[in-house]
């Protein structure tokens, strides 16, 4: 609807599923994950130790180990319009 609003057509809008890589390991995206992005940002705001949740992460993120790294899976919406 918005982007019909704003003079734009032939709307299509589909599903992107695909795996998303966060590194080599689990051992070596833990640590990473718990200095950037949202769960960096959340330890960082609560003041809590990111060694007292390390292994804890490293745990979770070996279930998602492949030969290709720690692939998770990741999914977004691609939208196209025309004018």
């Amino acid at each position: 609807g918005l982007l019909h609003a704003g003079g734009w057509g032939t709307v299509t809008i589909a599903p992107f599923d695909t795996p998303y890589v966060l590194g080599p390991s689990a051992h070596a995206t833990a640590p990473k994950m718990l200095k950037i992005g949202p769960l960096g940002k959340l330890i960082r705001e609560q003041g809590v130790d990111p060694a007292s949740v390390v292994g804890a992460l490293e745990g979770l993120l070996q279930r998602y180990e492949t030969p290709q790294g720690v692939a998770v899976p990741a999914a977004c919406w691609i939208v196209t319009a025309r004018r």
